[in-house]
């Protein structure tokens, strides 16, 4: 049988959706956990980015290429993406906007300067941080919208479009700033705690970022 070789470090938000879209259908492959740059023979992502993987005599890099990728080799497995043609364009509506907007916003804007740059050393422009929190409740207001009717992004299952946002708003609740305003979003929180009861999300819970730290 052929080895899926899955190549990127476990606090990458993006390789753990692939992780855990890969655990939701039961599609087995072993984690490489190597950093951006990362190159192995000719496995490697063109512009030094995680995830990529080996398939036989494949490389593929880019999350969603991946998932797509592992939905067509391996059918038999549930879908991630709904069989209605609105709700998959919903769907990836916010694979789109997560993977850029909310990335933007959250993830640069507020998660990785309060919780990576100061282990890694790198400086931190306070300016930038807070204009990015001054945004925040607009950007956590577009995603409790279509929460406030259904349990999930896009209706009453599960999609893909769910795994790409629960990274971003985990690390979010690790930061102040999340944790002060989280109460304020209360179909939000109910569907973190959801999406937190799946084996695929706890399977895959990163690291603290402490263990990036440098040796002295």
């Amino acid at each position: 049988m052929t080895e899926l070789l899955l190549y990127g470090g476990p606090h990458s938000s993006f390789v753990r959706t692939t992780r855990m879209a890969l655990a939701e259908r039961g599609v087995p492959y072993t984690p490489m956990p190597y950093p951006p740059g990362f190159v192995d023979g000719d496995a490697r992502h063109p512009f030094g980015k995680i995830p990529f993987m080996r398939y036989g005599d494949l490389v593929l890099a880019e999350s969603i290429a991946i998932i797509r990728f592992a939905e067509r080799e391996f059918p038999s497995a549930p879908s991630l993406w709904p069989n209605d043609a609105r709700r998959a364009a919903l769907c990836d509506q916010w694979v789109s906007a997560i993977s850029d907007s909310i990335v933007a916003r959250i993830g640069f804007g507020i998660c990785f300067p309060r919780l990576a740059a100061p282990v890694l050393g790198f400086p931190v422009d306070e300016a930038a941080v807070a204009k990015a929190v001054a945004r925040l409740p607009e950007t956590l207001g577009e995603l409790e919208r279509p929460l406030k009717g259904q349990p999930y992004l896009t209706g009453d299952t599960m999609t893909v479009a769910d795994l790409y946002l629960v990274p971003i708003l985990y690390y979010l609740g690790l930061t102040k700033e999340g944790q002060a305003v989280w109460p304020d979003y209360p179909h939000l929180a109910v569907w973190q705690a959801r999406m937190a009861e799946r084996p695929s999300v706890r399977e895959t819970v990163p690291p603290r970022f402490e263990a990036l730290r440098p040796a002295a």
